[in-house]
């Protein structure tokens, strides 16, 4: 029986890997070894970077509901809550940061009636436990 050889399968990978290095600078772009090593390390930092992007934009939005609760008298901590306790439909859907950062965001007023009514919640549950 012949000896299959790996020649095929060899040249395919080594294409695969050559083809996601266009662009490199040097041998890293025309030298398999090289070539994989760099397309290795920049797989590796484009898996690490789709993490830290949802932490970057999680502080952002954080950063910009804190703003406007602020500027109406409550810190982030004390507003957050009571925005994700509202009771109509239409505040549940808004639980997302995201969304609600782009809702505060687009309207003019939003942010203040949206920091005036969690005010008055907070306002309502902390005599409510005075009360009891």
């Amino acid at each position: 029986m012949a000896r299959i050889k790996g020649a095929v399968t060899t040249r395919r990978r080594h294409k695969k890997i050559l083809k996601l290095a266009k662009g490199y600078w040097g041998g890293k772009s025309k030298l398999f070894r090289t070539a994989n090593e760099a397309v290795m390390k920049s797989l590796r930092y484009a898996y690490v970077g789709r993490r830290q992007r949802k932490r970057d934009f999680r502080r952002l939005w954080i950063t910009r509901i804190s703003a406007g609760a602020k500027a109406n008298g409550l810190n982030y901590s004390r507003f957050r809550p009571y925005t994700i306790k509202q009771p109509s439909p239409r505040w549940r859907r808004k639980r997302n940061r995201c969304k609600f950062c782009k809702y505060v965001l687009s309207r003019p007023n939003g942010r203040l009636s949206c920091v005036c009514y969690a005010a008055t919640l907070l306002t309502m549950a902390l005599r409510c436990d005075k009360l009891c």
